[in-house]
């Protein structure tokens, strides 16, 4: 999402607001999505105000920009690797 898509987006988000914000960047992400993640002590910062989960939109910028270096460090998983295990024998 670009800067001005940031930009236009409001201070303050509620879940619902946030989880279609998420999907529209290509994360399918639902209300029931950024609950588990409250309960489990992951997804960006929140608050509640009045029974509702708010979300500012800096950080889940900030929260976003995080996850996506994390995810450029890791070293790519391979899965069951055995090409070329039958075949290599001299």
């Amino acid at each position: 999402m670009d800067d001005a898509a940031w930009a236009a987006l409001p201070e303050h988000l509620d879940e619902v607001r946030l989880a279609d914000v998420l999907t529209a960047m290509g994360m399918t992400t639902k209300p029931g999505t950024l609950r588990k993640w409250r309960q489990r002590g992951g997804g960006p910062p929140w608050w509640r105000v009045m029974g509702r989960t708010y979300y500012r939109r800096d950080s889940v910028r900030a929260w976003l920009e995080t996850q996506e270096s994390k995810a450029a460090t890791m070293r790519p998983r391979r899965d069951n690797d055995t090409a070329g295990a039958a075949g290599e024998k001299g």
